[in-house]
């Protein structure tokens, strides 16, 4: 698999906006830190409730778990809350310094860059384009962080846990790699286009609506409709062909996810079969 270079300059570029918000991004990478040890510590929480509290009756431990569980909900709570605002703040920050960066550079553009390129479009890339900008550099970053985060710490701790499943399960990832690559391969092109297509869309419709005197004065309503309704089914036709790409690839990912689950049920219900039966003593259990 190739490296897409201009797609990595590109990121390259977008990141570039955050430089001046450096504490900023230390700050959110450090709450999201803290967030993703909680999220691992509660699966801990749990094991002491079920095999402490219920599996061996230590009930003197119920109001320690129970205390775990809220001050965790809580630290959760106010740690989100905080990297939320955060992140709004930088991503705002960031595209107010974009948009004016462009409207400069657009302000210093030649006659014949106009005459070349529509109004709509134009004004598609000012708005839509600059918006999954924004979400870039809010929310796409830290999702690729933690699921990164998620996956190697998930997979230290089945090491810990039981090796052989956890190569078990690591043997389907070079299948669902390949998967996603492909599937990345097949739905750029297609978002692409659906981007290309609704600045038509808005172009059609600047045009329509800033020659509306025009339009109306020689009658031309139902042509102009009917060219907007064009435009409009060409949207929806490339939205379509996002949806079969996604419902060619997304059955095939799900069924070899499917060894991940069976594999820990399998394992769960192993380990409660070998159990000794003193771990479950028959009085906590009688009715």
């Amino acid at each position: 698999m190739r490296i897409n270079r201009g797609r990595f300059s590109r990121v390259t570029r977008i990141f570039s906006l955050l430089k001046p918000y450096r504490g900023m991004v230390v700050l959110i990478t450090v709450l999201q830190a803290i967030i993703l040890g909680t999220r691992m510590v509660g699966p801990y929480v749990n094991q002491v409730l079920v095999d402490d509290v219920i599996g061996r009756g230590q009930t003197q431990k119920l109001w320690w778990v129970l205390g775990a569980f809220m001050g965790l909900a809580v630290l959760r709570a106010g740690l989100f809350c905080w990297r939320a605002t955060a992140c709004e703040v930088m991503g705002q920050g960031a595209t107010v310094n974009l948009k004016v960066s462009l409207y400069r550079h657009l302000q210093r553009l030649s006659f014949s860059f106009y005459d070349e390129h529509r109004i709509g479009e134009i004004m598609s890339r000012m708005t839509g384009d600059i918006d999954g900008v924004r979400h870039m550099i809010t929310v796409g970053w830290l999702q690729v962080l933690e699921l990164c985060a998620y996956f190697i710490g998930a997979t230290v701790i089945m090491m810990f846990i039981s090796w052989k499943l956890t190569l078990l399960i690591l043997a389907v990832m070079p299948f669902l790699a390949v998967l996603a690559y492909r599937y990345d391969k097949k739905i750029g092109p297609v978002y692409a286009d659906i981007r290309e297509q609704n600045a038509h869309l808005n172009t059609r419709v600047q045009e329509n609506l800033a020659g509306v005197r025009v339009v109306k004065a020689y009658a031309r309503e139902d042509y102009e409709v009917e060219r907007f309704d064009k435009e409009n089914n060409e949207v929806l036709h490339q939205g379509l062909r996002a949806v079969k790409q996604w419902v060619r690839f997304n059955p095939i990912i799900d069924f070899l996810s499917l060894p991940c689950p069976l594999s820990f049920s399998t394992a769960s219900a192993r380990c409660l079969c070998c159990r000794p039966s003193s771990r479950f003593p028959s009085a906590s259990w009688s009715p």
